[in-house]
């Protein structure tokens, strides 16, 4: 093996290993959230998120007033000791 096929083996290598590490990282926020969702009793069932979604299909934030945004967040604040 030439010195320059080594080099470029080695390349190859470490940009595999920034790839393993990256995807290494989406699962593991992806288990942090699964597991914030089920403890706020917001997990939904598997098929849900087993299904396919049309990348052009687009999904509307739910509206919700600023007062009403302010309320909840008082709420919850509260709820947690306000440590926030």
């Amino acid at each position: 093996m030439e010195l320059w096929e080594f080099c470029a083996c080695t390349e190859g290598f470490a940009q595999r290993q920034e790839l393993r590490a990256t995807e290494a990282l989406i699962a593991s926020w992806q288990t942090g959230n699964f597991t914030g969702a089920a403890f706020a009793g917001k997990l939904k069932g598997l098929k849900h998120y087993m299904q396919k979604h049309d990348p052009s299909e687009k999904q509307a934030a739910p509206k919700i007033s600023k007062e009403k945004f302010y309320e909840k967040l008082a709420r919850a604040k509260a709820k947690k000791g306000g440590n926030t």
